[in-house]
């Protein structure tokens, strides 16, 4: 597969933007947009807090490994992966061998707001959510490096963000 047509797999925090940004890139280059944790969803016929209150976060990340899978199989898509699916090894191996990474990067502070905005994080549940955000951020940060692409999104519009990625993808040759 040539890089114009491997699947283009947006990577980071909950609250980086990844489904608002992949719908806008998708838009944008004349791909397809997949959004992992919907199709999750689709798949387990509920939603994702439900998987995570009855599966417990191990059935959740199974389901999600599946999804993926087959959403790479795909060309000419653009997909949003859930904020811990790159964390998986043989699934980010998947993604390296089989797609491009994209991490969008922004602060911690700027993500948690707009991740907790949402109300529906299974993961933020919880007594102190904002040290729950940062102890995750922390954990993930590492791994995100390992993208093939890094784009700071501090500040950015949406619009602007696509720009970067464009950018960066047309530097890739």
């Amino acid at each position: 597969m040539s890089p114009p047509e491997k699947p283009l797999v947006l990577i980071g925090m909950m609250g980086a933007g990844k489904s608002t940004i992949g719908r806008l890139l998708a838009k944008v280059l004349g791909r397809d947009f997949s959004d992992c944790d919907r199709q999750v969803e689709i798949r387990a016929e509920k939603p994702i807090a439900e998987i995570f209150e009855q599966e417990r976060e191990g059935g959740f990340r199974a389901l999600e490994s599946q999804v993926m899978a087959e959403l790479l199989s795909q060309e000419n898509t653009v997909i949003a992966a859930g904020g811990g699916a790159f964390l998986d090894k043989d699934l980010r191996t998947s993604v390296l061998d089989n797609a491009i990474s994209i991490w969008l990067k922004d602060t911690p502070e700027e993500m948690f707001e707009r991740a907790i905005g949402g109300g529906s994080r299974p993961l933020l549940k919880a007594d102190n959510p904002r040290q729950v955000f940062l102890d995750l951020y922390n954990a993930r940060k590492e791994t995100y490096t390992l993208a093939d692409i890094t784009i700071e999104c501090e500040g950015a519009s949406p619009g602007e963000v696509v720009e970067l990625i464009c950018i960066a993808l047309k530097g890739m040759g």
